[in-house]
């Protein structure tokens, strides 16, 4: 695939970390920071999906009136990282959408 230059600056405690890399893959810099790059764009565009569907599923539970109350969300959210986690809440909050 055909490649095009970019210029950047970096710290030079990135550069050498990035050199590490290079030398211990017999990678040149440059593959290493296209590679880096490739990966980190990726993954952004991932998060991007993952966020875009999550904003979608919680638009569509909105429009069908189903919530969970903000007390639930709170002991849930405040066990997290506890020896005893509870379960992901579930809605409590009904409302009659005509």
């Amino acid at each position: 695939m055909p490649t095009v230059p970019v210029s950047l600056r970096v710290k030079p405690d990135i550069r050498e970390r990035l050199e590490i890399i290079a030398k211990n893959d017999n990678r040149s810099l440059s593959q290493v920071i296209s590679l880096v790059l490739e990966n980190f764009l990726n993954e952004e565009e991932e998060k991007r999906k993952a966020f875009d569907f999550a904003i979608t599923e919680a638009i569509e539970e909105a429009d069908k009136g189903v919530f969970v109350s903000k007390e639930l969300m709170h002991k849930w959210f405040d066990s997290l990282g506890t020896d005893t986690p509870l379960e992901k809440p579930k809605a409590d909050i009904f409302l009659n959408k005509k």
